[in-house]
């Protein structure tokens, strides 16, 4: 959103005296459409610098001082934003009509500061002053008026107002489906419009809605237009994968990339984010070897890019790093993140969530390696850097490295961040899910350490939130009945236990698909518990049965049976020992003629 702003400021000054606005610095504009924050930054600065000094009378620098804003919005640099907002509105009030667009612009970014810092009431000011200079003319900027319409809506859903905030997207989507005529061809470009806002909006139910209306009236109206068709495909692949539908959003991506390289005029740039998305696809439903096919691709196709966007390179990085790590490839893991870390912090301001992600991810690295104490090094450092960005929620920073500890080990440490998380934790203001993970996080920590009492309270505390969170939710509701299940057990609480085991294993088998982790891990667990009980060792012997085929699946997906596929088939032995020790139990039953 902020680099489609930032390229209209570039390109077409509005200021009554435009004339006198001060042009933007060579090379400024293709720097940021490359992703080059920080050398778009430099050139903005010193032009900016030189405006001033040369004591304008009026808006002179007002193109620049939004430019500025708009890279700052782009970066997290959030006190940059501020000042640029403030200031546009300051110099518009000052110099320009009540209407001006750039008066709008400004209090749209101030209200932008305001929601990711958390200010919720100036936010909803801030917009509806944006949206009230614009309301009047809102025939000549349908789109605008209909994205502040939602930002609205978004504060007022942020805030409990739920029925207000379904108004507004309501008037936000009729006025967005008024900007076109009302015949096929545009029908499908306003289903595509909606669609993406209800993407933008997190509303990918409706997303998904939206974007199959465009589709069939794409391929109806204008079946060769295939450029517009994969449009649609390639979002509709993302409001199914939000939605965890991941054989469609497969299928949906395929066809928008088979479009895309049937044009001889194929934008690579567009081929690479095609095939990110299929592996973040392959990724996300465990297929290793595919996915780090398809991001090796991206990286090709990137690399190939002049100039080479920056950021978009750091994060296939990121990504294949995070690949390889699943795989046991630790090393070959680490150089990448390494070099995804540099890049970032290249491009972006020190404190910029992306640059504390890429610590983080490098933490996590080192710990897998054994060295500890060079993760903390690294945490620490994270920990110093996130205290310079307001928009970075310090609870949600402390469940991270909590998990780091804990896959150290270290488990009375990480027990510690969890309570400091706790205690920092907003619940009328923070995500639910937010919440959830940190209780969840406590309750293993203190079950690792043999606590399983004490585990129960966090566990049931993490089950509230997760509860709270809806669908969002549902991920950490079968996590925490799994694991609270495995607690209850080992107190003696049996009945309840099993109860949990059942719940944890039909919610994982009805959202994965066989081979993944989780269901693998569910039916473990559950045939562990089952094992305890002679009279149940058929069932258990099942449940070890449907784990193993999930293991040689999930084997099978690493690219050959190396040294690292070895390594995890080795994670899973209780599996088949469990297995192995439950058909023995049942065949010296059968001979005994026990049953």
């Amino acid at each position: 959103m902020a680099l489609l702003i930032f390229v209209l400021v570039f390109a077409t000054p509005t200021s009554a005296q435009q004339s006198d606005r001060w042009a933007f610095p060579e090379g400024a504009v293709e720097a940021f459409q490359a992703n080059d924050f920080a050398t778009s930054r430099a050139l903005i600065e010193e032009a900016l610098a030189r405006c001033e000094a040369s004591k304008p009378e009026a808006d002179e620098c007002l193109d620049l001082i939004q430019a500025r804003g708009a890279i700052a919005a782009e970066t997290g640099d959030m006190p940059a934003l501020r000042e640029s907002a403030s200031r546009t509105i300051e110099m518009a009030k000052r110099w320009l009509p009540a209407d001006h667009p750039d008066r709008e612009r400004g209090h749209y970014r101030l209200g932008i500061y305001y929601l990711e810092t958390g200010d919720l009431r100036e936010a909803e000011e801030e917009f509806c002053a944006a949206v009230a200079i614009n309301f009047p003319k809102r025939d000549q900027v349908k789109d605008t008026v209909a994205n502040r319409l939602r930002f609205v809506a978004k504060v007022l859903f942020e805030t409990g107002r739920a029925t207000e905030s379904r108004d507004y997207n309501k008037q936000a989507d009729s006025i967005a489906a008024a900007n076109f005529d009302l015949d096929a061809p545009t029908l499908g470009d306003t289903y595509d419009v909606v669609g993406l806002s209800h993407l933008n909006d997190r509303r990918y139910a409706d997303a998904e809605v939206m974007l199959r209306r465009a589709i069939a009236f794409h391929e109806c109206a204008t079946p060769d237009a295939n450029e517009k068709i994969a449009l649609s495909y390639r979002e509709l692949g993302r409001a199914y994968g939000w939605q965890d539908k991941m054989i469609e959003a497969e299928a949906a991506t395929r066809r928008a990339l088979s479009l895309t390289t049937a044009e001889p005029s194929a934008d690579p740039t567009v081929v690479a984010d095609l095939h990110h998305q299929l592996g973040q696809i392959f990724e996300a439903t465990e297929r290793f070897d595919k996915a780090e096919q398809s991001y090796r691709k991206v990286l090709e196709l990137r690399s190939a890019e002049r100039p080479a966007d920056l950021l978009e390179m750091a994060n296939i990085e990121a990504d294949l790093a995070n690949v390889l790590s699943i795989q046991g490839r630790y090393e070959e893991g680490e150089e990448l993140a390494r070099a995804a870390l540099e890049k970032r912090q290249r491009a972006l301001p020190r404190s910029h969530p992306a640059i504390l992600n890429s610590y983080n991810q490098l933490a996590i690295m080192l710990t897998l390696q054994d060295s500890t104490d060079q993760a903390e090094v690294i945490l620490n450092r994270l920990l110093a850097e996130a205290a310079g960005n307001p928009v970075v929620s310090r609870p949600r920073l402390l469940v991270n490295i909590a998990g780091v500890m804990a896959q150290a080990g270290r488990y009375a440490r990480a027990e510690a961040l969890l309570r400091e998380a706790a205690e920092l934790l907003d619940p009328d203001e923070e995500d639910p899910s937010l919440g959830s993970a940190i209780y969840q996080n406590l309750a293993l920590s203190m079950a690792e350490q043999g606590r399983h009492e004490d585990a129960i309270a966090p566990f049931r505390k993490a089950m509230d939130y997760a509860a709270k969170a809806g669908s969002a939710g549902k991920l950490n509701v079968t996590s925490i009945s799994l694991f609270m299940a495995v607690s209850l057990s080992r107190i003696g609480r049996d009945a309840e236990a099993e109860q949990l085991f059942r719940k944890a294993r039909l919610l994982r088998n009805e959202m994965f698909p066989p081979g993944h982790l989780a269901r693998i891990e569910s039916d473990t667990r559950f045939a562990e518990f089952l094992a305890r009980n002679a009279s149940l060792f058929g069932e258990a012997r099942s449940l070890y049965r449907e784990a193993e085929r999930g293991i040689l699946a999930r084997v099978g997906s690493f690219g050959e049976f190396g040294a690292a596929a070895q390594a995890e088939i080795r994670k899973f032995r209780p599996t088949f020992t469990g297995e192995v020790a439950v058909a023995w139990a049942l065949a010296e039953r059968n001979r005994s003629g026990s049953f």
